[in-house]
């Protein structure tokens, strides 16, 4: 029987050979699009084949080019799978809607922009004044003397007066004067934020002149495909002259769709400023730079400062607008974490705190106003469902709780459809109450039927069976735990153990001394603290101190668009925060042994 593995969730089944593949995706709980009913006309349910042989058909060649189809793109519908296939499906929007965590606290700054509108209105050129248009605009605005033009500003100038009756609307950047459009476009003046994560990336568009928040949008990041987590794509990059070049155009064409996709109704033409925050590499990828240097000893990143690109990424379809990079902290603690952590004023609050990030790269911040430690630990993507067998990210279908309800486990289900996977949430819940129940027992083993205690119930017990020589237990449908997904997520949790125990240790501290720990992003958000305390991912603290804030990278990004006096903040706290590097403590590997037993405890 052939096997299909779905990406990006990672979801491997065996299948009849001669499925077709449409409905392969609907039995299997994947989401897919398809509006004809799977006769090959609407051509919604493309699908990118990444590894095995789909012949191409007459109906495929209708609705891709021949570079598609040599790209491996197909249509579900008219694909039947006769051997093993790797399968990109597209995740739709209607899936995705509020899985990606696009909301968070919202930081308090001064409205203080780098992008400034001004409306110019000038008096008819006489023939006693022979100033040049652009100075007469310039001298119009405040400070404007220092000012300069940018060529394809000042291309534009004389058509814009014309059409303006000599009145203007000058986009000022900083000291350049980005652009000039005819008439009064005051009102238009936005900017858009990116959140580029290892797994998905949401954008947030701005109205520079008031702050508010008008739109959202978010995908999955498409560089999945060559790697799940940094360390693989890293690798990519190492292997391969274009491997850079290629993660660079798929990022930027995705900041393209969704800067489209969150400026529908708006002009694009009026995004004056864009900013992305991401973890280290995804920074550089943005940038277009090789990150192959984050791959090896010492691990050093091209840049930590800001970078500023003039025109936004090479590819990317957004007005030839300049894209932001804040600052990072070292090689695997980017722009996402820094300007979160001085969004929510991390290093002014007295008492301390511990701030987790958790991921593919789970980032840890801890201390306060005195003294701040920063560290990154490798926990792997099995907090997204990703290398977990029944995994997937956390949309429609995806198992996001358990419990036990009549003697049974009972789960919560994304969108309250058949289950068709196991999310981050949902893993560490689902451990966390087997833990409870005896079925887990503390060194991680999944217990056989006969081995379990007597007091687990009957028909949790008649879920535990053998296949490929090791125990499983049904979830849902065909959605299983299996002892290799609970190892994941001990080497998860223990990598973020560890290296929280190493960072409280340097401050002196111990996990009763903190004020609060603040979990971040979508897996926070949905996280119950209790499984996250049972199962060791989180200290032991009172329940009333652990809050989830989620997506604070988007909201750093937002305060970066929004003000110039926090863009300083970034680079001066940057300088404070005292980045380690876990791998080079002496312990570290203790630790990590020391908290892969679920019975350890963060100290």
């Amino acid at each position: 029987m052939p096997t299909i593995i779905f990406e990006p969730t990672g979801r491997r089944v065996e299948v009849e050979a001669g499925a077709n593949l449409l409905e392969l995706c609907r039995q299997h709980g994947v989401p897919i699009e398809s509006l004809c009913g799977g006769n090959g006309a609407c051509g919604k349910c493309a699908v990118q084949v990444i590894d095995g042989d789909v012949p191409i058909t007459n109906e495929q060649r209708v609705h891709f080019s021949d570079e598609q189809l040599a790209g491996g793109w197909r249509l579900a519908c008219q694909t039947r799978v006769e051997h093993d296939v790797r399968v990109t499906v597209p995740v739709p929007a209607s899936a995705l809607a509020g899985r990606i965590m696009t909301s968070g606290e919202a930081p308090a700054v001064e409205l203080k922009p780098a992008v400034r509108k001004h409306l110019v209105k000038l008096d008819p050129a006489t023939p006693n004044d022979p100033t040049s248009d652009a100075d007469r605009i310039r001298l119009r605005i405040p400070d404007g003397a220092r000012l300069r033009f940018r060529p394809s500003a000042l291309r534009k100038l004389p058509e814009a007066l014309q059409l303006g009756k000599d009145a203007v609307t000058a986009t000022v950047w900083k000291d350049t004067i980005l652009d000039v459009e005819a008439g009064d476009t005051f009102l238009g003046n936005y900017g858009i934020a990116f959140d580029v994560g290892t797994s998905t990336v949401a954008a947030l568009l701005v109205d520079l002149n008031t702050g508010h928040e008008l739109g959202v949008a978010a995908g999955l990041n498409p560089q999945r495909r060559y790697g799940e987590d940094v360390i693989s794509r890293i690798a990519y990059c190492r292997e391969h002259a274009d491997g850079a070049e290629r993660l660079a155009r798929v990022i930027a064409g995705l900041l393209s769709d969704l800067a489209a996709q969150v400026t529908v109704g708006r002009d694009l033409r009026h995004v004056g400023e864009y900013v992305a925050v991401g973890n280290t590499t995804m920074a550089h990828l943005v940038a277009g730079v090789d990150p192959s240097s984050l791959g090896e000893l010492p691990y050093a990143p091209v840049f930590t400062a800001p970078q500023t690109m003039l025109d936004g990424p090479k590819g990317a379809r957004l007005g030839h607008k300049p894209l932001e990079i804040p600052d990072a902290l070292g090689g695997f603690v980017g722009s996402d974490v820094l300007t979160a952590a001085v969004a929510l004023g991390l290093h002014t609050k007295p008492g301390k705190r511990l701030f987790l990030d958790i991921g593919t790269n789970a980032e840890i911040v801890a201390g306060g106003r005195d003294r701040m430690l920063a560290a990154s630990a490798a926990a792997g993507p099995a907090f997204e469902g990703a290398k977990i067998e029944c995994g997937m990210i956390g949309s429609a279908g995806a198992i996001d709780s358990c419990r036990v309800e009549n003697d049974d486990l009972v789960f919560g289900v994304i969108g309250n459809v058949a289950p068709a996977g196991l999310c981050g949430s949902g893993l560490v819940d689902t451990v966390a109450t087997l833990l409870d129940l005896g079925v887990i027992n503390d060194s991680g083993r999944l217990l056989p039927p006969d081995e379990c205690p007597k007091t687990v119930p009957a028909k949790v017990r008649d879920r535990l069976h053998e296949a490929d020589g090791m125990t499983r237990i049904t979830l849902a449908g065909d959605v299983y735990l299996s002892q290799r997904d609970i190892r994941e997520l001990q080497n998860a949790k223990a990598a973020i153990a560890a290296g929280v125990e190493i960072l409280l240790r340097h401050l002196g501290i111990a996990p009763d001394d903190l004020d609060e720990v603040l979990i971040a992003g979508a897996f926070g958000s949905t996280l119950d603290p209790l499984s996250a305390q049972r199962i060791g991912v989180i200290p032991r603290v009172a329940l009333n101190k652990v809050r989830a804030l989620g997506n604070t990278a988007l909201q750093g990004a937002k305060a970066y668009l929004l003000s110039t006096d926090f863009r300083q903040e970034v680079s001066a706290v940057a300088d404070h925060i005292d980045l380690r590097d876990l791998s080079a403590e002496p312990d570290f590997m203790d630790r990590f042994a020391a908290h892969m037993p679920f019975g350890a405890i963060a100290r």
